[in-house]
């Protein structure tokens, strides 16, 4: 144990503190960019690139990353994967927003092309910590099965209690509720609308 100022400091406590300092400075910069990120859910076209600002959030974590690479390991995996998962939590707040009043395939298949971004991100991490990026990836999870589940139109394998758990598990029936509500009604609208 280490005492400065009086107060009693663990390396565990540390390290704690510094993995807390480490994803704070980066949540504050991925506060900054992704608020700037705004899905049109009803394009006449698809994308072929991932939306500008994820691009830049993506290609801005890599570099830090790039650049922390005397980081401690348990500390670098830990600010990593917290990356990975405050990105997908965000990614998924997009999908649930109330505010979304109707969806079409494009604006699914733009979103498909962000998350496919993001796995990417979570694929390509810094060589030292490599060996997590199975853990990486699946904070990204439900987000491909839910965009996999809309794209291949897979409702019978989704609704039977069997094929669910082993191609759907990880998407939240309300998300993927809400996102169909969506869809079905701009499909209405549009056979109605000229």
């Amino acid at each position: 144990m280490m005492q400065l100022y009086n107060v009693n400091f663990s390396t565990s406590d540390a390290r704690t503190a510094a993995e807390e300092q480490i994803f704070l400075a980066l949540k504050q910069q991925m506060d900054e960019i992704l608020p700037l990120v705004e899905y049109d859910w009803a394009p006449l076209e698809p994308r072929a690139e991932p939306d500008d600002q994820i691009f830049h959030l993506l290609a801005y974590l890599s570099t830090v990353f790039g650049t922390l690479s005397n980081m401690p390991l348990d500390v670098a995996r830990a600010a990593y994967f917290e990356t990975c998962k405050y990105v997908a939590a965000q990614l998924t707040g997009f999908v649930s927003d109330p505010e979304t009043k109707k969806v079409n395939p494009n604006g699914i298949k733009n979103f498909q092309i962000d998350v496919e971004a993001c796995e990417q991100y979570a694929a390509n991490s810094p060589e030292s910590i490599a060996d997590c990026k199975d853990l990486f990836a699946g904070a990204f999870t439900p987000l491909q099965q839910l965009v996999t589940l809309f794209c291949n139109w897979d409702w019978s394998a989704f609704l039977n209690p069997k094929h669910r758990a082993a191609q759907y598990g990880h998407v939240d029936p309300l998300i993927a509720l809400h996102l169909l509500e969506r869809l079905m009604v701009h499909e209405y609208l549009m056979k109605f609308l000229p």
